[in-house]
């Protein structure tokens, strides 16, 4: 698994956005082997029939940073074909959401030899929630980004604390909390019926080449806790 730097809706192969031929620059760095090769049997199955496929390590994907999700799958051994088609989701292009690349000839192939444009494997991605988060869109001197909660109490109370000055910590009696003095807080607010918050933060011109660093306490499950610490540089 890994989340890529290209855009699957730029057509053509090998473009400055669009997917790339060799599968390893199609790859952000985070790229992780999710689950080992063996051992693994698998039989055919009725269509939309899930096979379940569990997870040797975990791996965490962002989508609010608007890069695409890639999921590679190897299949090796004496039959080195699939024994059925899988099934999938056909749309026109730019709305299916995904593309299906791969190698048929050689499960350690390291570039593609077929491509179906706007066709996604049916992928069902069970998970565990892991607690209240915190995001914040890429940051531009002079511009306002977006900072959005998930995950909190409906109603939740909010408390976000940002600095310039660093990743902290400064104890708390919830844990560490990821910012250095001189920190910023800005006033309490509350979540929506859904759990969520979204609000924009105007960024003074001048600060180009500084490091935001954010954290927060919120409400959830009827508890304060930390959400994640993030770093964002100002460009």
């Amino acid at each position: 698994m890994a989340s890529s730097p290209t855009d699957y809706t730029v057509a053509g192969q090998g473009g400055q956005a669009g997917h790339d031929l060799v599968f390893a620059n199609n790859l952000n760095p985070d790229a992780t082997l999710v689950r080992a090769a063996q051992p693994f049997v698998g039989t055919a199955v009725p269509p939309l029939t899930w096979i379940p496929l569990t997870l040797d390590q975990p791996f965490s994907y962002d989508p609010s940073q608007g890069e695409d999700f890639v999921l590679q799958i190897r299949k090796c051994g004496s039959n080195v074909l699939w024994g059925a088609s899988l099934d999938g989701h056909s749309d026109i292009p730019a709305s299916g959401g995904g593309n299906r690349y791969g190698d048929t000839l050689d499960c350690h192939g390291l570039f593609d030899n077929f491509r179906n444009n706007e066709f996604v494997p049916l992928i069902r991605i069970d998970f565990d929630w892991a607690g209240p988060t915190l995001a914040v869109d890429p940051m531009t001197s002079g511009q306002a980004p977006a900072i959005r909660f998930a995950g909190v109490d409906p109603g939740g109370m909010i408390f976000l604390r940002w600095s310039l000055a660093g990743a902290g910590p400064i104890q708390l009696i919830v844990g560490d909390l990821e910012v250095s003095q001189p920190v910023v807080r800005v006033a309490p607010v509350f979540a929506d019926a859904n759990g969520d918050f979204a609000f924009p933060k105007q960024v003074p011109a001048g600060m180009a080449g500084e490091t935001f660093y954010a954290h927060a306490v919120v409400e959830a499950n009827g508890a304060f806790v930390l959400t994640n610490a993030e770093q964002i540089a100002i460009q």
